[in-house]
């Protein structure tokens, strides 16, 4: 027959003790005291028979211990973010980021007729006659404006066809392929 464990609470709190020394940490060593406590009571449940419970409950503090030190190795150490966010490195931007960097501000030097009918119509998606008709103008004069506009750019940002940079100022940079050099 099994003894009774002698003084439990001076068993669990000399558990705790050497689990804290093993550990160095006190939430780890309560949690291993408790999965201690579990095994010897499961043991002792099944039929086991404990003639020295002091030595029993060491011998599997440092079997619970051993447990959680394999699985540690298997997981690999853990990192707190925030310790380590200094040293993080930052993604430059992407080539597509700074040709729209490049494109909004060579609209802004546009002169305020060719930026205003660049906007309508290669920004907002509207139509030649629409933009026309809002700016009061003649639909060739939208054209020749759009034509000059397009062309400016095109030589203050390189030989890269519009037609791959317009998308990207509505947002649609999904379908279109990086600038090749």
């Amino acid at each position: 027959m099994t003894d009774l464990i002698d003084n439990p609470a001076a068993q669990i709190r000399e558990l705790t003790r050497q689990a804290s020394y093993l550990t160095g940490n006190r939430a780890d060593a309560d949690d291993f005291v408790q999965e201690s406590m579990i095994r010897a009571l499961t043991y002792v449940k099944d039929g086991g028979s404990i003639r020295n419970w002091r030595a029993y409950l060491y011998r599997i503090l440092r079997n619970v211990r051993a447990d959680h030190l394999g699985r540690q190795a298997r997981r690999g150490s853990s990192v707190v973010l925030e310790d380590v966010e200094h040293q993080l490195s930052v993604a430059a931007p992407q080539t597509s980021e700074l040709l729209l960097r490049e494109v909004g501000d060579a609209l802004q030097r546009l002169p305020s007729s060719q930026r205003r009918v660049m906007h309508m119509v290669a920004v907002d998606g509207m139509s030649y006659q629409d933009a026309a008709e809002s700016l009061g103008i003649p639909i060739g004069t939208v054209m020749s404006r759009l034509h000059r506009g397009r062309n400016a750019l095109r030589r203050e940002i390189g030989d890269e066809p519009m037609e791959a940079v317009i998308p990207r100022l509505n947002g649609h940079t999904s379908h279109v392929s990086p600038p090749q050099a």
